[in-house]
């Protein structure tokens, strides 16, 4: 039973991994004989090391670490693409990491920004970003089963009409429309910039930060949920 495609790159950040993936690491990969879940473990013990780095106050290799999770990550789906091993299993295997690190990436930046403090507002934004975070994630998910539309069911002049209506669309909505697809705080763009706003703001600002961030970016998804489904 073979799995689905990976989506297309379409993110700035999973644009830009992709292209690191493809550009430096896919022809080691291959001539390396590992299998593609072989590779999803490797870069989950990366993404799991990058996890403890944050727990530890090391930033810089937290970010090193991270990173390379997040590119080892397209990598495998792309050795799995070419030697034509794609299965269910793997699939699962590199949604699980995904989603393991995402909730230990929280965990540990939560952990580092409560330490020493009963600062509720602290607490409360940890527990915000962590329900945010996942919840944004539901909403990609309905998008992408439960309400996903099909370009086999789409008619040439349903698929005409639609191109008209994006091209019509007022700049302000093809700003926010922007936006939600390149800065959003969606899975690569989470692991990018997470350390990172730690490493530049510290450990409680830069939670905040995120916390912010990512309930703007579910606004954001439900707001685009809902006009799909309206059609408006």
């Amino acid at each position: 039973m073979k799995a689905k495609l990976a989506p297309l790159r379409k993110s700035f950040f999973e644009s830009l991994y992709s292209k690191i993936a493809r550009n430096f690491f896919l022809k080691p990969a291959l001539r390396s004989g590992l299998s593609p879940n072989a590779i999803t473990c490797i870069s989950g013990f990366f993404g799991i090391l990058g996890c403890f780095a944050v727990l530890q106050g090391q930033l810089i290799w937290a970010i090193i670490f991270i990173n390379l999770f997040s590119i080892l990550d397209l990598v495998d789906g792309d050795v799995a693409r070419e030697k034509k091993l794609q299965t269910i299993f793997g699939y699962w295997l590199d949604v699980f990491f995904d989603k393991f690190i995402d909730f230990l990436l929280i965990f540990s930046i939560s952990i580092m920004a409560i330490s020493g403090t009963a600062d509720l507002f602290i607490i409360s934004c940890a527990l915000l970003l962590m329900g945010s975070i996942f919840f944004n994630q539901f909403i990609l998910l309905c998008a992408n089963t439960i309400f996903a539309v099909s370009t086999d069911e789409i008619s040439s002049r349903e698929g005409w009409q639609l191109g008209q209506k994006v091209l019509s669309e007022h700049w302000f909505v093809k700003c926010i429309r922007w936006i939600k697809l390149h800065l959003s705080l969606n899975h690569n763009a989470f692991l990018c910039l997470a350390p990172l706003y730690c490493l530049v703001f510290g450990f409680r600002t830069g939670l905040v930060c995120l916390a912010l961030h990512s309930v703007a970016t579910t606004g954001l998804g439900c707001i685009s949920l809902f006009t799909k489904l309206t059609g408006r």
